[in-house]
C-alpha cells in the first residue's frame, strides 16, 4: 500500500506517469473512494458550501470518468483508461487536503483576517500544480505535447465544472 502512495507522490512530482500504476479495477475503485471520502470530509468543514456535497462529488467523479474515457477513445488509447483515471484520482486525493484545507480555514476565520491572503495564494499555487500534474498525466496517456495536454486539462476542468453546476441547479 505504501508503495502505491509513493507512486502517486512520484506522479504528483512529475517523476512518473500513469504507466507506472497497475491496470486494476480494484485499485481504481479504492482510489476513487479515497478521493470522494476526502473531498466530502473537507467540504463539510466549509460552512458556506451549502450544496449537496456527496451528490456533487459523485457527479464530478462520473463526469471525470466519462470525459477521460471519451478522450482516450478519441485518441485511440482506451487500453490506458484504468491507469490514467487511477493516476488522476490518486493525485487528486493527495492534493485535496492542500486545496480544501486552506479553504475550510478561510471559511472559519472570516474574510477580513490577515491570514486570508496566504491561504488564497496557497490554494492558487496548488491549483496551478494540479493543472500541471493533470496535464502531465494526459501527456503521457495520450502521447501529446505538454501544451496540448494543458489545453485539454483546462477544457476538462472547465467543462466538468460547468456541467456539474448546471446539473446541480436541476437537482435543487
Amino acid at each position: 500500500m505504501f508503495e502505491l502512495v509513493r507512486v502517486f507522490v512520484e506522479i504528483a512530482l512529475l517523476r512518473k506517469g500513469p504507466q507506472h500504476l497497475p491496470s486494476s479495477v480494484l485499485l481504481l475503485v479504492i482510489t476513487a473512494a479515497v478521493y470522494c471520502a476526502l473531498t466530502v470530509a473537507f467540504v463539510r468543514l466549509i460552512p458556506e458550501a451549502g450544496q449537496p456535497v456527496a451528490l456533487r462529488t459523485v457527479m464530478e467523479l462520473a463526469l471525470g470518468l466519462g470525459w477521460l474515457w471519451a478522450l482516450l477513445a478519441l485518441f485511440g488509447r482506451r487500453a490506458r483508461f484504468l491507469q490514467t483515471v487511477t493516476a488522476m484520482y490518486g493525485t487528486s486525493a493527495l492534493l485535496t487536503p492542500l486545496v480544501l484545507g486552506p479553504l475550510a480555514i478561510a471559511a472559519q476565520v472570516g474574510k477580513d483576517q490577515p491570514i486570508i491572503l496566504p491561504l488564497i495564494f496557497s490554494m492558487f499555487a496548488v491549483f496551478v500544480w494540479y493543472v500541471v500534474i493533470t496535464a502531465n498525466i494526459l501527456r503521457a496517456a495520450l502521447e501529446v505535447r505538454m501544451l496540448a495536454a494543458v489545453a485539454l486539462t483546462l477544457l476538462y476542468m472547465g467543462s466538468e465544472y460547468l456541467i456539474s453546476i448546471s446539473l446541480l441547479t436541476v437537482f435543487k
